[in-house]
């Protein structure tokens, strides 16, 4: 299957021990590429999601929770039970047939004697694979695993009705149907079984004592599984977390809001972003809790946050009028967003709602083209053709002999250089703006040709260049070229390196306009306003 996009979205495959997951997980690999599917991985939730979250759609493996956590509402979980007792009696002939003795660190002679005495025999490090599995694992979601047994079936039950599909093993079809829907593929009919245990009874073909014993250890275990199946094994239709809020307005007459506005509408994604809100206070407000919320084109909050939250407070607020200004960074997905703002006055009986706006000013967030490349990943990559005569002049250095500092953006800047190099044959100097920090390449100057230097004697001469248009932290980079595309850092030579502040025009200037090129160079006119 030629899949032209990657699976956007984050979801948990919590793989129960011989429940068909590993046919699940490889059926995942088979669909969206191990790109997006991350190995079969064990560990706790939370390393698991910090380890691999940021590197996989899906993440695939037996997952551990501990103390309570609860599930991380950006991701979607899915999981898949079996009926207790044909779980447990598979896991442990699994291990007593399928493996050495040596092998699962010591569990496969445990699980021999215990089949071989019909339970009687049961160590104590095989005790915590074969009695109540589930009600251990699901327990710790909303608990940590040390309450009565009441609680943890309780809690186990709960946590599993936060899933968002809960597949049964005996009905794989409609589970894989679910799945398919969630990420955006066709259903399949059957997909390939993988470690398939050899040689295992039915639960009715063991022996009564057997039996008897199985059921003894999973009581827990059986009556979630029946509880969980009572309320449906397919989970509704999988939704989304973040659910749409209903529209608010409500004012009091203690305070008016009398402008507010975003300097900027068009806003690049990560940029500074300021809202200013002009309120009119009718009366002095010993305690004022402010807030800002932003939601999405689809009504679904965004982000929200208030002063207590930031740890300010806002005491004793006399009447009259006063500019309120929210700062945030617009890490958000391209999109249109509108963005509100309540006023709740703190008293010692309680909050009192003053006012609560939605959709007062809105921003509209734009993500930077993403750079042409094959592929779902995306890499910083560059070229540099090596020439025969590389190698002819290894040697010299170039250096800034006053470096700028700040620079304004989209301005043509001229930087006074020395260049030392025992290079006869005629010469040409190139620069590169990296990102500083990341060391991205953000874009390539043209090259310019030198007359090759005195013997001994260094050659000093100004770089022309153009600035970049966005604002930043840059790192200016001059080295030698031949022919335009051979860098010597390689071989040798030390390049000039610079770093740059990138700032706004000053007042009354605007960003140089490119009027042409010729020879080599860049007209560039600055605009006055």
């Amino acid at each position: 299957m030629n899949r032209l996009k990657a699976y956007a979205g984050r979801v948990v495959f919590d793989h129960q021990p011989k429940t068909g997951g590993s046919a699940v997980s490889a059926w995942l690999h088979e669909q969206l590429g191990g790109g997006c599917v991350s190995p079969h991985v064990d560990g706790e939730h939370a390393t698991l999601l910090r380890q691999w979250g940021g590197l996989y759609s899906i993440v695939c493996g037996h997952v551990s929770f501990v103390k309570g956590e609860g599930l991380d509402p950006r991701y979607q979980y899915v999981t898949l039970l079996r009926e207790p007792l044909e779980r447990i009696l598979s896991w442990l002939c699994f291990v007593a047939n399928n493996h050495t003795e040596g092998e699962l660190r010591g569990l496969v002679p445990l699980a021999r004697r215990f089949l071989a005495s019909d339970g009687r025999e049961l160590d104590a490090a095989l005790l915590p694979h074969i009695s109540n599995h589930y009600v251990a694992h699901f327990c710790r979601i909303h608990g940590d695993g040390h309450e009565d047994e009441a609680t943890r079936l309780s809690n186990a039950l709960a946590a599993l009705q936060d899933f968002d599909i809960v597949g049964r093993y005996d009905a794989m079809p409609a589970f894989l149907a679910d799945l398919a829907a969630l990420i955006g593929v066709p259903a399949p009919r059957a997909i390939a079984r993988v470690n398939v245990t050899r040689e295992r009874p039915a639960v009715e073909q063991v022996p009564d004592a057997l039996r008897a014993r199985l059921i003894e250890l999973n009581r827990l275990d059986l009556d979630l599984y029946a509880r969980a199946m009572a309320h449906g094994a397919r989970a509704p239709a999988p939704c989304q977390r973040f659910e749409r809020a209903a529209a608010r307005s409500m004012s009091t007459p203690d305070v008016r809001v009398l402008l507010a506005s975003a300097p900027q509408r068009d806003v690049q994604y990560g940029e500074r972003v300021s809202f200013d809100l002009d309120i009119a206070l009718e009366r002095s407000v010993p305690a004022l809790l402010a807030g800002i919320h932003i939601t999405g084109s689809d009504g679904r909050l965004a982000f929200g946050i208030n002063s207590a939250m930031l740890g300010q407070h806002f005491q004793q607020i006399p009447a009259g009028s006063h500019r309120l200004t929210h700062v945030v960074h617009a890490l958000l997905p391209a999109g249109k967003y509108g963005v509100g703002f309540a006023f709740v006055e703190l008293r010692p009986e309680g909050g009192r709602e003053l006012a609560w706006y939605d959709n007062m000013c809105s921003i509209d967030v734009h993500h930077a083209p993403a750079k042409q490349a094959l592929g779902y990943a995306e890499l910083n990559a560059a070229m540099h053709w090596l020439m025969p005569q590389a190698a002819a002049t290894p040697r010299g250095a170039l250096r800034a002999l006053a470096p700028p500092g700040i620079l304004r953006r989209g301005q043509l800047a001229h930087i006074e250089m020395e260049l030392c190099t025992p290079a006869a044959q005629d010469l040409t100097v190139a620069h590169h703006w990296l990102h500083a920090g990341t060391y991205e390449l953000v874009c390539e100057g043209l090259p310019v040709p030198l007359p090759a230097p005195g013997a001994g004697a260094p050659l000093n001469f100004t770089l022309e260049l153009h600035v970049p248009a966005a604002k930043g932290d840059y790192l200016l980079v001059a080295t030698l070229a031949s022919g335009g595309i051979l860098f010597y850092e390689a071989h040798g030579f030390a390049p000039a390196r610079v770093p740059v502040r990138v700032l706004d025009p000053a007042y009354g200037v605007r960003p140089a306009a490119i009027s042409q090129s010729q020879g080599g160079k860049v007209a560039v006119t600055p605009i006055t306003v």
